[in-house]
């Protein structure tokens, strides 16, 4: 599979006009974050094609091209396992799965801590592998589990919701990050954020069957 500035781009515009729509029908302050999920993704995506673009240039822009690349990780590795968990808990009305998701917030803060950590311990060098993006640092000393557990606070506060869409698209996340790591493990970070952008139009599904609320 080959991705470019154009597919980035792409992504960005689909995923904006949904965000845009599913914050109009947000009904309570504590569906906000979930439903800016689209607009965050739009955000991450439209980084990575403005960093397309500039790796493109060559040698020129090599500041630029630092700064995207931990603004596209930032998203990746530290506010996707952290809102994640939040987002879904916050529209979540069953208290067994709000308790399973609380737990997995609190996990949550420290997989976003740890790979905080080793953005600046080590920072991460970007290139173009396979037609995809590949983000690699030297860090030799990965999380136990890591993998596992970024999952587990990405993808597992989905499959755990009573509501239907948010459990579909769970599963939808689940196939993408499972076909993430199996085909494209060396730019996975790329590929895989790449599949939740498109994913996450699932979730207009979910507020446009809600009410909006009485004028």
């Amino acid at each position: 599979m080959c991705f470019s500035a154009t597919a980035s781009f792409s992504a960005a515009g689909v995923t904006a006009i949904l965000g845009v729509a599913c914050l109009s029908r947000a009904r309570r302050w504590r569906e906000t974050p979930l439903a800016s999920f689209p607009l965050l993704f739009a955000a991450q995506q439209a980084i990575e094609g403005v960093l397309w673009l500039r790796l493109g240039y060559g040698d020129g822009g090599n500041g630029a091209i630092t700064a995207l690349s931990v603004a596209f990780l930032l998203f990746a590795q530290v506010l996707w396992p952290m809102l994640t968990p939040v987002g879904v808990l916050l529209v979540e009305p069953d208290q067994r799965r709000r308790l399973a998701m609380k737990g997995l917030a609190v996990l949550s803060v420290f997989v976003a801590a740890y790979l905080l950590y080793v953005m600046a311990k080590s920072p991460y060098e970007v290139s173009v592998v396979g037609g995809s993006l590949r983000y690699a640092t030297e860090m030799r000393t990965p999380l136990p589990g890591g993998k596992a557990l970024y999952a587990a606070c990405t993808v597992l506060p989905f499959l755990l919701s009573s509501h239907r869409p948010l459990a579909i698209m769970g599963g939808i996340l689940a196939v993408g990050l499972a076909v993430s790591l199996y085909a494209f493990q060396m730019t996975f970070l790329s590929v895989w954020c790449f599949f939740a952008a498109i994913a996450s139009a699932v979730l207009y599904c979910h507020f446009a069957n809600t009410e909006r609320p009485s004028s």
